[in-house]
C-alpha cells in the first residue's frame, strides 16, 4: 500500500475491501458513526486511498483468480442456463430414489440480468442512446390526426 496514507486511511481500504462499502469501512476503521458516510466518500476521493484499493483488488484477483475474463465467462454459462441453451442437472428422490434429471428451462428475468451485465462489460451502449425526434406538424395535419 502507499507510504501516504495513514494508519486509519490503511485500515480503511482493508475493511473497504472486505465489502466494498465505505461507510462501514469508515467505522470499522475508526471514524464516527456520525461521519462515517461523509468520510467513507472523501476517503474514497483521495488518490492515495483509491492507489491502494486497486492495490488490493488486484491482489484478491490474482490469489483468487478471479478477473475479469472469469466473470465474463461465468456471465456467459449463466446465460445459456437461462435461455435453455445448457441443460441444469437436478437430483430427485421419487420412492426413496435419487435420480439426476436435465432441465431446460427459460429464465426470464436471469436472462434479463446477465444479457445486461454482459452489456455493460462490453460497453455496447445499447440502453444509453436516446434518440431525439422532432417533428413540425400543421394545424391542418394535427385536425387530421384527430378524426
Amino acid at each position: 500500500m502507499s507510504k501516504s496514507l495513514t494508519a486509519r486511511q490503511k485500515k480503511f481500504v482493508d475493511e473497504y475491501l472486505v465489502d466494498l462499502n465505505a461507510t462501514q469501512a469508515a467505522i470499522r476503521a475508526g471514524y464516527s458513526e456520525k461521519t462515517a458516510m461523509e468520510q467513507g466518500y472523501q476517503l474514497l476521493q483521495k488518490p492515495s486511498v483509491r492507489d491502494a484499493i486497486s492495490a488490493g483488488k488486484r491482489e484478491v484477483s490474482e490469489a483468487t483468480r478471479i478477473d475479469a475474463g472469469y466473470v465474463l465467462q461465468r456471465t456467459v454459462e449463466y446465460l445459456d442456463m437461462c435461455a435453455g441453451r445448457t441443460p441444469i442437472k437436478k437430483a430427485i428422490v421419487s420412492d426413496g430414489v435419487a435420480e439426476s434429471i436435465e432441465l431446460k428451462e427459460f429464465n426470464q428475468a436471469g436472462y434479463g440480468k446477465a444479457l445486461e451485465l454482459l452489456g455493460k462489460h462490453v460497453e455496447i451502449g445499447a440502453f444509453k442512446d436516446r434518440v431525439e425526434v422532432t417533428a413540425t406538424i400543421t394545424h391542418e395535419d394535427a385536425l387530421e390526426l384527430l378524426k
